[in-house]
């Protein structure tokens, strides 16, 4: 029994000096930054042990629901691997998580929210005497993307921006395509049924995306709601029209149907590197990527790099077919490929300048 303990204390002791040695290329530190409403945003620092003022940092920047910081793995895998290539990177509890006055299921916190409190997180690290001349960047995933397209667009001490899997059409097209998609599959829906609904979700976006005012919103919502129900002939119940109703007038959900990243990525000055996985069963990739060429392309812009990743999912996991969103797919754990985050090293490194 002795030799066991002295065997797992021994074992321990080696861990701990092997993550204490020279040899480690980074370590990682707690960070805390204050937003505007003075609300402290907790998070993590990687730090590449060579750390210079030529050391790049990068923001990870997760959609605006509730999400810690390390975004079910996918940001730790992300940031170990870029501070293994010498990038430093920053990730934190976002606002729907941090602030125990939101109610999460309401989706109260937008992507301009989100975008706020990424630019507070820039200040923060500025300010910071150790990074006070670092070039600094955004990465941003999915609606994270977008957040990080309009923080950079108004933030010209923004150095560089990679987004991934993230939108390049307006939110509206978006939504009805991502809303509709399971009707381009196998389905047991009756014809009419599902035209009932397909029409129902193109009405309802276009009536967010038009209406600017909440309650001209929620007016028209009703309206259309009352003529959807006699088309099909029916008699929604009170509870039902309130889900309705909630699905399409919570806070984000607006924010993200009115969105049009060509606004933003039009006064966007600084390097991109836009990509994207082949096998996205959320966000069709190439029609997102070539939403954000065309922008780029409009507003002359040729600082920019389109790479994109086979076999490669939403989450950056391995997927060597394209699985659709509302499909579960079972993991027992995650399978994030990491020779993507060594491609975006790279052009972090040798390409971006």
């Amino acid at each position: 029994m002795r030799k066991y303990l002295l065997f797992i204390l021994l074992a321990f002791h080696v861990i701990v000096f092997a993550n204490n040695s020279k040899d480690t290329l980074f370590v990682v530190e707690s960070f805390t930054f204050e937003a505007k409403d003075g609300l402290k945003m907790e998070g993590a620092l990687t730090l590449p042990k060579n750390l210079t003022e030529q050391t790049k940092i990068a923001i990870l920047v997760a959609p605006a629901f509730a999400m810690d910081k390390n975004y079910g793995g996918m940001f730790v895998s992300l940031a170990e691997r870029l501070g293994k290539h010498g990038i430093a990177t920053f990730r934190f509890n976002n606002r729907a998580l941090t602030d125990t006055a939101m109610v999460a299921a309401n989706e109260r916190v937008t992507m301009y929210d989100h975008a706020d409190d990424v630019h507070y997180a820039i200040s923060a690290i500025m300010k910071d005497k150790r990074f006070a001349k670092n070039p600094i960047g955004l990465i941003g995933h999915s609606e994270g993307g977008c957040c990080s397209i309009i923080e950079t667009s108004r933030n010209k001490d923004i150095d560089f921006l990679v987004t991934l899997s993230t939108c390049g059409i307006e939110g509206a097209d978006f939504c009805y395509w991502q809303n509709t998609m399971r009707f381009s599959y196998p389905n047991d829906f009756p014809t009419d049924a599902r035209n009932q609904v397909v029409r129902d979700i193109y009405e309802r976006t276009q009536i967010v995306r038009s209406q600017t005012d909440i309650k001209e919103i929620e007016i028209a919502l009703m309206r259309q709601i009352e003529e959807s129900a006699a088309r099909a002939g029916v008699r929604y119940t009170e509870e039902q029209v309130r889900k309705f109703l909630k699905e399409w007038t919570v806070p984000r959900t607006i924010a993200f149907v009115k969105y049009n990243p060509d606004t933003y990525l039009s006064q966007i000055t600084c390097p991109v590197l836009a990509t994207h996985g082949t096998s996205d069963g959320m966000v069709e990739w190439k029609t997102h990527l070539d939403g954000i060429e065309k922008s780029f392309f409009k507003s002359g812009k040729t600082n920019y790099r389109i790479m994109t990743f086979k076999d490669t999912d939403h989450s950056y996991q391995y997927a060597p077919t394209i699985v659709p969103f509302f499909i579960p797919v079972n993991r027992s754990k995650p399978e994030f490929v990491e020779e993507n985050w060594d491609k975006i090293a790279g052009w972090l490194i040798n390409d971006y300048k």
